[in-house]
């Protein structure tokens, strides 16, 4: 077995591992439209009465945001992520959020006109049985007093056990005109923030990520957006952990940090 040692040593120097949110989304912002009916990376339900539509003068950033007219008296319109968002991580917390413009005049449904949605999927983007609790909100958006300026909505969430995906969804409602942009969800935290480390000796066996260890050694083992793929407690002397997703790796034992690439 060849040993291979990979000293972290940006992160010795400085004693911290910093690492920086991932965008999980693609075209949040609503740059990229296929037309001036479709956008790229979202898909549109519309309702009787309502319409989408790509919007160039009322923009939180950029050079473009989406705008929905909803003059109907009832039905839902949905804007959702497509593919679905992926992958994220059971037990990491991200925030959802979106800035959100309520046109004065074209907005008179103030309580129950806007809201988020979603849900959680399996690994594979199947269905699965999740409590969705978290991204089924029962109240709305109060736009009261919020009418004719940008204002951000923005809510943390975490993925329930065996979740692997997540679709998201922007909601609107009868008698509202409503500019939606810069839609974002991103992971919160990395799980390793402002801790000095020693160094790991870690290597690849078998296409597994070896070290060695203490009894009881609390493991976690991160790519490089932050987001946790294993946590476990060491055994005794060597340790192998099999992980499915490929790059670099950064390991955690105790105090000790080493990295890797599978």
């Amino acid at each position: 077995m060849k040993r291979t040692t990979l000293l972290v040593s940006l992160f010795l120097m400085i004693g911290v591992l910093h690492m920086n949110a991932q965008e999980l989304i693609v075209n949040g912002g609503f740059e990229n439209w296929v037309n001036s009916d479709s956008v790229a990376n979202w898909d549109f339900v519309t309702a009787t009465g309502q319409s989408f539509s790509k919007e160039t003068s009322i923009v939180h950033s950029g050079t473009a945001s989406l705008l929905s007219n909803h003059t109907g008296t009832g039905g839902t319109a949905k804007v959702l992520t497509r593919p679905y968002v992926n992958p994220v991580t059971p037990g990491i917390t991200y925030t959802f959020s979106f800035w959100y413009y309520a046109d004065a005049t074209g907005t008179t449904n103030l309580k129950s006109g806007l809201r988020m949605w979603g849900y959680w999927q399996n690994p594979d983007g199947s269905n699965g049985t999740f409590d969705q609790t978290n991204l089924q909100p029962s109240t709305y958006i109060d736009l009261t007093g919020n009418t004719g300026v940008w204002k951000q909505f923005s809510v943390d969430v975490v993925p329930p056990a065996g979740a692997g995906q997540v679709q998201l969804e922007v909601r609107f409602y009868k008698q509202t005109k409503i500019y939606i942009d810069d839609i974002s969800f991103v992971a919160k935290t990395s799980g390793i923030n402002n801790v000095k480390y020693q160094n790991l000796n870690v290597w690849i066996s078998n296409n597994k990520i070896t070290f060695e260890a203490l009894k009881g050694e609390k493991v976690e083992i991160f790519n490089t957006v932050g987001q946790s793929l294993h946590r476990a407690l060491a055994t005794e002397g060597i340790n192998s952990v099999s992980i499915a997703e490929r790059g670099i790796m950064i390991v955690k034992v105790g105090n000790r940090i080493g990295k890797v690439v599978l």
